[in-house]
């Protein structure tokens, strides 16, 4: 994962230790930018659930 993408995830990590309740979170972008990984790694480091809305997977 790239610095500037690993910055955001621990940033929003931070944030979702503090909420009372479960946060929502979209992931959007072009095609070959990392989402799905982001997704995942996301998914993993929370212990969340990931919902694909993507048509071609």
């Amino acid at each position: 994962m790239a610095a500037s993408a690993r910055s955001v995830v621990q940033s929003a990590l931070k944030r979702t230790r503090t909420m009372t309740s479960p946060p929502l979170v979209v992931i959007l972008g072009a095609t070959g930018t990392g989402k799905s990984k982001l997704a995942i790694e996301l998914a993993r480091r929370t212990q969340g659930e990931i919902i694909s809305a993507d048509s071609m997977q």
